[in-house]
Parts: C-alpha cells; sequence; structure tokens
C-alpha cells in the first residue's frame, strides 16, 4: 500500500497528470486511504480550474473511477464528492451532455441502500434536470439498470392517456387530468428496489409553454396537476410477492393517493393520485380485532341461522301436529316479518314467515359480497381502501336486485295465509334461497381481505334496515292488492285446522281430559288478515 501511495505521489508531481493518475490508480485502490488520497487530489485539482464541457467530462470520468470502489468507499466521502459534482455543474451555463449524466446516475446507483435514500433522490433529481435541460417537447429519456429512471418532456395535450414502455415497468397517464393543453410539463420517475421495498418517487413539473410554434422553456416549478384518474404502473419483477400495502415512504404512513390494484405471479399494479414517494410493505399482522372483523359476515349469518333454525323447528312441529295458538284479529301489522317473528300466531305461519324474514337477510347479505366481486375483484387485491360514501354503491345495488326476490316472496306469502300447500312452497323457496346464499357467503368470505369483509359488513347493516323499511311498504301495498282473501282465508285456514284439532281432540280423549267448548270455538277461529 505505501508503494501505491509513493508512487502515485510520484506520478503527480506534474500537474497535468493529476486526472490521469485518479483514474489509473482508482482502478485497484488497496485501502480506504488511498481512495480518500485520490479524492482529495482530484477535488484539490478541479477546485481551481477554469470549468469548461471538456473539464466537466474529465471530473465526471474521475468521479465514476474514484467511487467504481464502493468497499473502501464511506457514505460521507460519497456525499461529499456527489456535491462537488453538483456545484460543479451548478457553475456552468451550458447543457452537460447526457453520456455524463449517465455516468454519474450509473455511479451513484452502486450506492443504493448505503446512501440516506432522501440523498439519492434529491441526487437524481438534479441530475434528471440537467439530463433534459434541452430537451425537446413530446421526448423521453430512460435510465434502466438495477433500478429505472424516466425523464418525460411533453406538452399537456399529448401527455394525456400516454404510455411509457419499458423493460420492467409500464406507466400509464390517465387521459381524465387537469394538464393544460399547451404547457410543456416534465415528469420525472424514479423505481428504486431497496432491501426489503420498492420505492416509486413521481413528481411533476411546468417547465414550460408552446405556442405559436415556439417553445418557451421557463425554471421548473411544481405543477398544480389534479389527478381525477389515477397513474397506472406495472412493475415486472421487482418483489417478492406477498401480502403487500402502499405507503408514503417519507412518512410512513399508509396513503390514499397510492393503491395496489393487482398482484400476478410476475407482476404488481399500482395506482398513484398525486406526485409523491411511495414503497411497498409487508401488510401488518392482523390484529384481534381485525382478526373479528373477518368473520363478521359469518357472525351475521350465524345469528340468522340461529332464528332460521326456530324457524325449521316450527315447521316441522306443525308436520308432527302441535297445536296453534291464537293472535289478535284484525292486525295487519303481522304481516310485517321482523315484527311478525315476536307476534302470537300459529306455528306454521312463524316458520314460514321466519324462513322469509332469514332468506331476505342472507340472500342481500350474498348480494352485497357479489356486487364486490363484480365491480372491483377483490379477491386479487391486497390494499382495498378503507369504507368511503362512494362504496354505499354496492349497498344500494345489492337491495335493488334483492327486491326481485323478496317482493315476490312477500306476495306468495300472501296468497300462502289462504292455502296451506302455498305455504309449504313458500317454506320449501325460502330454504333454498338461505343454503344458496350461505354457500356463498362461506365462500367468498375464505377469500375477501380483511379491508373488503369491514367494507361488506357496514354495507350490510345499511341495507338490513332499508330492507325492513321495503317489507313495511309491501306491507301495505299487499293491503290494498290482497284485502279481499279475508274470506276465504278465514274458510280455508278453518278447514287446514280440522285434521289438527282432530288430532288434538284424540290425544285429549286418552288422557281422559275435557275441553271447554269454548276454548274450541276459540281455537277453531282464525285471525282476520285485513278489516274492510
Amino acid at each position: 500500500m505505501l508503494s501505491d501511495i509513493s508512487d502515485f505521489l510520484e506520478d503527480i508531481r506534474d500537474p497535468d497528470m493529476i486526472p490521469a493518475s485518479v483514474i489509473i490508480y482508482s482502478l485497484d485502490a488497496p485501502s480506504k486511504e488511498m481512495i480518500e488520497l485520490l479524492y482529495d487530489t482530484m477535488y484539490g485539482y478541479f477546485i481551481g480550474e477554469i470549468i469548461d464541457s471538456l473539464t466537466v467530462e474529465l471530473i465526471v470520468d474521475c468521479f465514476a473511477s474514484v467511487f467504481s470502489n464502493k468497499e473502501y468507499v464511506s457514505e460521507e466521502l460519497i456525499l461529499n464528492g456527489t456535491y462537488f459534482i453538483i456545484s460543479i455543474i451548478n457553475e456552468t451555463d451550458f447543457e452537460i451532455s447526457s453520456g455524463a449524466i449517465e455516468k454519474i446516475i450509473h455511479t451513484l446507483e452502486l450506492y443504493l441502500g448505503i446512501l440516506d435514500i432522501n440523498e439519492i433522490l434529491i441526487a437524481f433529481e438534479f441530475f434528471s434536470d440537467e439530463w433534459v435541460y434541452q430537451l425537446n417537447p413530446d421526448q423521453v429519456l430512460k435510465y434502466e439498470n438495477s433500478f429505472s429512471l424516466f425523464r418525460i418532456r411533453m406538452i399537456g395535450s399529448n401527455l394525456k392517456n400516454y404510455t411509457i414502455t419499458a423493460d420492467y415497468c409500464n406507466i400509464t397517464f390517465p387521459y381524465n387530468t387537469s394538464f393544460e393543453n399547451n404547457y410543456v410539463y416534465d415528469v420525472s420517475f424514479e423505481i428504486i428496489p431497496l432491501n426489503e421495498t420498492t420505492l416509486i418517487n413521481v413528481n411533476i413539473f411546468q417547465s414550460g409553454v408552446f405556442e405559436n410554434y415556439s417553445l418557451v422553456l421557463i425554471d421548473l416549478i411544481d405543477a398544480n396537476i389534479s389527478l381525477s384518474d389515477p397513474i397506472e404502473i406495472e412493475i415486472k419483477n421487482s418483489l417478492d410477492f406477498a401480502s403487500l400495502e402502499c405507503y408514503n415512504y417519507l412518512n410512513n404512513d399508509t396513503s390514499e393517493y397510492c393503491r395496489i390494484e393487482n398482484i400476478s405471479t410476475t407482476s404488481i399494479f399500482i395506482e398513484i393520485n398525486s406526485k409523491g414517494t411511495y414503497a411497498f410493505r409487508q401488510k401488518e399482522i392482523i390484529t384481534s380485532s381485525t382478526n373479528r372483523a373477518v368473520w363478521a359476515p359469518v357472525t351475521i349469518m350465524a345469528a340468522l341461522l340461529s332464528l332460521f333454525l326456530l324457524g325449521v323447528g316450527g315447521f316441522f312441529g306443525i308436520l308432527k301436529g302441535d297445536s296453534f295458538t291464537q293472535t289478535t284479529k284484525k292486525d295487519i301489522i303481522i304481516l310485517i316479518p321482523i315484527i311478525n317473528i315476536f307476534r302470537n300466531q300459529p306455528i306454521l305461519n312463524r316458520a314460514s314467515i321466519s324462513f322469509q324474514l332469514i332468506s331476505c337477510q342472507l340472500f342481500i347479505l350474498s348480494l352485497i359480497g357479489w356486487t364486490y366481486l363484480f365491480f372491483d375483484d377483490p379477491i386479487n387485491k391486497t390494499d382495498f381502501p378503507s369504507y368511503k360514501i362512494e362504496h354505499l354503491k354496492y349497498a344500494v345495488i345489492a337491495l335493488f336486485i334483492c327486491q326481485c326476490y323478496s317482493a315476490p316472496i312477500f306476495a306468495l306469502y300472501y296468497k300462502a295465509l289462504t292455502q296451506k300447500k302455498i305455504l309449504y312452497f313458500h317454506c320449501i323457496i325460502c330454504l333454498f334461497v338461505s343454503l344458496a346464499s350461505i354457500a356463498f357467503i362461506s365462500i367468498l368470505n375464505t377469500y375477501y381481505s380483511p379491508d373488503v369483509v369491514i367494507n361488506w359488513t357496514i354495507n350490510y347493516f345499511i341495507s338490513a334496515v332499508l330492507e325492513i323499511i321495503f317489507e313495511g311498504i309491501y306491507t301495505f301495498v299487499g293491503l290494498k292488492v290482497f284485502g279481499d282473501v279475508k274470506g276465504k282465508s278465514d274458510r280455508n285456514y278453518k278447514k287446514s285446522l280440522d285434521f289438527m284439532n282432530d288430532e288434538k281432540d284424540k290425544e285429549e280423549k286418552e288422557c281422559d281430559k275435557e275441553v271447554p267448548k269454548d276454548e274450541i270455538s276459540d281455537e277453531e277461529s282464525y285471525y282476520e288478515i285485513v278489516h274492510k
């Protein structure tokens, strides 16, 4: 090592040999001390030189050579070297060649994961600004190696719906933006793989105006752009794909402006609604409260099923000849299913209305899950947004589709009050719809993420309340449409009681019990559905 240093010092006794000696000796520099000596010599030489385009090229060559061997380069030294290059370029009033800029970027690329990422981003932003300094509109500069850097200068009208196609990523701009048609915009993208994540940095600047067939460049200013539709980015083969979320890298918070749209076996698709610095990370382990939320649809389904089983018990009870109980006459409110369950009435009717209520609720719960599947494909999304007012559309769509079932089944129940066979048919339909809904809910709950399930549950409770309101409306509509069934209902229901009462009489005779006459007459009286 001492011989290398002494040889180097001997060679640079002639100042004109300093640049060449720095480049040659840096190729095989054996130690940190040697690298620091080379840098100090380079710095001392160029700090007193007149800067022209050739000198800048020579400085860049020395910089790239000294810092090519990162084994002996400290973080402080590479930062000093970077700031030195920046200060030199800031003093120039001429264009720096693309080759020189690419060489600097390639050198800094070696220190990804070593330098603070904020320092890297500042440097990349500065050098990419220089890279496009004299670039004409509607041109794209690309640097792709272990990371990707893109710099676009375009007229606003041409930037809308524009797609950049590259080896490791594709970037598509939305059509619906506030880009001014005659403004010139500079858009920079850096997609940087780090140790445990991938970082995406997006900036949008206004760089000029294009008018009267001439370009007027201005100093870069932040563009006040509203992205009503997101920028879509596909990153290929960049991550060990797993359960990921997008977050703001600078403040470490999840960001509403960056969302993972989809993850495939080879790519990750994201959407960005604002400039900024974003990254990906594994989703946090589900907390106990979130874990409970995952099973919310199943919990709701279990509660509904408990009522459903009560209805099943009542249904089979009547088939075995269980007795009926009397209800209040002339009370149409019992037609509202949720109220009807708690009214005193024949068991078969209680079973039937329970089937109807539970099947409607299970059906709407499954429909809400289906609307998420149809409109958002949540099975392939790992970063579903928190509940927002626009998610109410899923509840509304499911509610109105549900009416295609709940309205006819309500009408069927109304008619079933006059015919026992129709009542059985009503129960069978409700049973089939309930079982199908249970199967569908269970499948969706297995594949949906916790965020989707929470959205799903909130929408269900909203829809459940509205469904009950609809049932109340159907009650009073049914009063007008089916009001003449009262007399027929009385006669048919009395006939339907004959067999059950005969069975009851046999049981009572076996027990040697007498039944008061007035009680029997009350038992045989059937409640009036409506009154005229």
